[in-house]
């Protein structure tokens, strides 16, 4: 059939809108998928090189990987029960673990041997933080406390009080000075370091706040919710400057901040993809999928140029971003 002239007319009159709209998200490149892991893959945490990548399981096992190749270099048999979290300490010595027998646990990383279980409680430490000076370590724990040891020695110093509910996440800023944590009453706080003074709360969530995560530069803040949102806050101004909405269907468990601070990453729901955005342009530009079950964990590499996650499907995987 032979266009009118009228259907001519239609269609130069839609081309421009067509034109206007926002060009979809990139599909990354294939990842290298990290296999080895009999259950869920908890935790994924960089070395200070970015050569080393350790990820903690329900298998009770930290698995460490030679980011290079994706090989596996070690395997710590950490618990019995499920590993919560594996956070290797700035200067890559240091290994700190927690389970769901509530034990938190300093690892050599030289000989990858126990070198001291911190004092603890009969609660759940869901998050792991070391100060960027590798002198303190934080948790974010469920009795909605904030516990704090003194590195190396492991000695408890006074927790940090005020949360009402379970504390999710806890990340230091870059300069030491600050700690953010999230929780179960929809709340952000600031803790002035080491004193461990609050000096913010921060508001706008409408559910539980589950992640919080620094930029590089210590500006940003980026928070994940189960209401289906990611927020960014100006740290200096303490106040919401991004809230993403748009495509994300499901709680977000996880997110983190590009070191150069013009990216967030975040995952949670059960299309099992990892979403990443533009701060400045406030939209998404990339989606990784490749995982089979939902990612609980994200983390950029300290060059910003990967991306690790870590999945319900037993792998991890490291997404390559420039």
């Amino acid at each position: 059939m032979v266009p009118t002239r009228r259907a001519h007319a239609l269609l130069l009159l839609a081309l421009p809108l067509l034109l206007a709209l926002p060009a979809p998200a990139e599909e990354a490149a294939g990842p290298r998928f990290l296999k080895g892991h009999r259950d869920d893959v908890n935790w994924v945490s960089w070395g200070p090189d970015g050569k080393t990548l350790a990820t903690a399981s329900k298998d009770g096992t930290v698995k460490l990987w030679s980011t290079d190749d994706g090989q596996e270099l070690a395997t710590i048999p950490v618990s019995t029960v499920k590993v919560l979290v594996a956070a290797i300490s700035p200067d890559g010595r240091w290994l700190a673990t927690s389970d769901k027998l509530h034990v938190v646990a300093l690892w050599s990383l030289e000989d990858k041997k126990l070198a001291k279980k911190l004092p603890s409680t009969s609660s759940e430490t869901e998050s792991l933080a070391f100060s960027p000076d590798g002198t303190l370590l934080a948790g974010g724990r469920k009795d909605d406390v904030i516990p704090l040891w003194k590195l190396p020695d492991g000695t408890a110093l006074p927790p940090l009080k005020g949360h009402r509910g379970p504390v999710f996440s806890v990340a230091f800023s870059p300069d030491g000075k600050l700690l953010a944590s999230s929780s179960e009453q929809w709340d952000l706080r600031l803790w002035q370091m080491p004193e461990g003074k609050e000096v913010a709360r921060l508001l706008g969530h409408k559910d539980d706040a589950n992640a919080v995560a620094f930029s590089g530069d210590g500006k940003l803040l980026a928070s994940g919710s189960e209401d289906e949102s990611v927020k960014v806050w100006s740290v200096e101004e303490k106040k919401e400057i991004a809230t993403f909405e748009e495509g994300i269907r499901d709680n977000v468990k996880t997110v983190a901040v590009s070191p150069d601070g013009t990216l967030v990453a975040f995952a949670g729901g059960k299309d099992a993809t990892t979403r990443i955005w533009s701060v400045a342009e406030k939209k998404e530009v990339k989606v990784l999928r490749g995982h089979k079950g939902e990612v609980n964990h994200v983390a950029f590499s300290p060059d910003g140029k990967w991306l690790a996650t870590g999945s319900e499907d037993f792998t991890a995987a490291l997404w390559k971003l420039e």
